[in-house]
């Protein structure tokens, strides 16, 4: 008997229940993150805190082009091999993935191991930086493994296990930070080890989940020897490298024209004032993460009725939250900027009650490009961001200029 490893559904039944567990658990990792920063503010120094999310900004972005562009090729396309029972295409994209990603993920590690001396001194300006990069440069190879695990679930809408193994990173890491504070053993070294033992603690939770959902197609099907199947999940994979190219660049060009055009403290202003999006990100962000997989699934099978469906509830859902964003934000972004960021940041939730009424543009620009990310356009999204970088990019030196 083949696996059903993704099994028909009632719509409602299943946006219900894992749109549920996402906030679920999106709620359970929101405050993790939150307990580590107080806890690390309180016993490491400044000159430690910045150090170490400067690497670990510096790894996120070399992260964001080492998977080639695959982990998104995989989510896309391994649903569609599974619903037309085509389960040695999904076992050999699946190792093509991590077998790409662990070769780039040695490259890059054994890059940022043998020249952590180099790159300490002449990057991070400190020696102190070099030890902290070899743990790194391992921490980069196992959050390789980790993506594709989570990867794996996200495609195939086991919600519980991708958002599940985050949990447990994340409390790993919050315990292992907490007995060290207690015991004075915290330092900026022991912190590093312990995200790297969050990482480890949640694969290896997983290894039962992916027994169990996972087995027979590892066991019973064999890799395919397919030169297009694989140029397939290249060529995909090229494209979304450009767009997340373009994507990283249209997120940071006002960023950077505020720091060149009104120096420092307008750069402060804007760096708080985009902290509201993550505000609003926390709420509206899980059920649009979820749109991509739904999607993908229901384009495959052709059922335009779920689909309608879909759409009625979410635009339904979007209209109710700009009325309630719009109002909420105009009255109450200032006090929160004040409340949060104290009262030198006053300006940064002012410039967020200007945009107030444009709040909606947030979820539907998510769910509109979730919808074409999961009909396979990747050409189209690529062609969006760059359209929006340079519109965007002319259109801020214009206003610069001007005002």
């Amino acid at each position: 008997m083949n696996p059903d490893i993704i099994p028909d559904e009632p719509l409602q039944w299943k946006l219900v229940r894992n749109s549920v567990w996402l906030y679920f658990f999106t709620f359970l990792i929101a405050p993790a993150g939150y307990i580590i920063k107080l806890i690390v503010a309180r016993e490491l120094s400044v000159e430690d805190i910045g150090l170490f999310y400067s690497i670990l900004w510096l790894i996120g972005i070399i992260s964001t082009y080492n998977d080639l562009g695959l982990t998104e090729a995989l989510q896309y396309y391994i649903p569609h091999y599974l619903i037309d029972k085509e389960y040695a295409k999904a076992k050999t994209v699946l190792v093509f993935t991590r077998l790409m990603q662990f070769l780039s993920g040695i490259l890059i590690s054994g890059i940022l191991y043998l020249g952590s001396d180099w790159i300490a001194l002449h990057y991070f300006k400190t020696d102190q930086a070099s030890l902290l990069l070899k743990y790194f440069s391992i921490y980069f190879i196992i959050i390789n493994l980790f993506q594709v695990i989570q990867s794996l679930f996200i495609a195939t809408q086991k919600v519980k296990r991708s958002q599940g193994i985050d949990v447990i990173r994340m409390r790993t890491i919050v315990i292992l930070t907490v007995v060290s504070a207690y015991w004075w053993l915290l330092t900026v070294y022991t912190f590093t080890q312990w995200r790297l033992m969050g990482i480890i603690a949640a694969i290896l939770c997983s290894r039962r989940w992916l027994k169990k959902n996972f087995l027979r197609l590892f066991r019973d099907y064999p890799i395919e020897r397919d030169k297009q199947l694989i140029q397939k999940q290249r060529s995909y994979g090229l494209r979304i490298l450009i767009g997340a190219g373009a994507g990283a660049l249209l997120w940071q060009i006002n960023q950077q024209i505020a720091l060149y055009a009104f120096w420092a403290r307008a750069a402060w202003y804007r760096t708080n004032y985009l902290s509201f999006y993550t505000i609003v990100g926390t709420i509206t962000g899980p059920i649009i993460s979820y749109l991509f997989p739904l999607l993908n699934e229901l384009y495959k099978k052709g059922e335009s009725d779920k689909i309608k469906l879909l759409y009625r509830i979410l635009f339904s859902w979007t209209i109710l939250f700009w009325i309630i964003g719009w109002i909420g934000w105009y009255f109450f972004a200032e006090p929160v900027s004040v409340l949060l960021f104290g009262e030198q940041f006053r300006q940064s939730g002012i410039l967020f009650q200007h945009y107030a009424p444009f709040i909606i543009t947030i979820p539907l620009i998510g769910i509109l490009f979730q919808d074409i990310a999961s009909r396979g356009m990747v050409r189209q999204r690529v062609h969006i961001l760059v359209a929006a970088l340079i519109v965007n990019s002319i259109a801020s030196i214009i206003l610069w200029k001007l005002y």
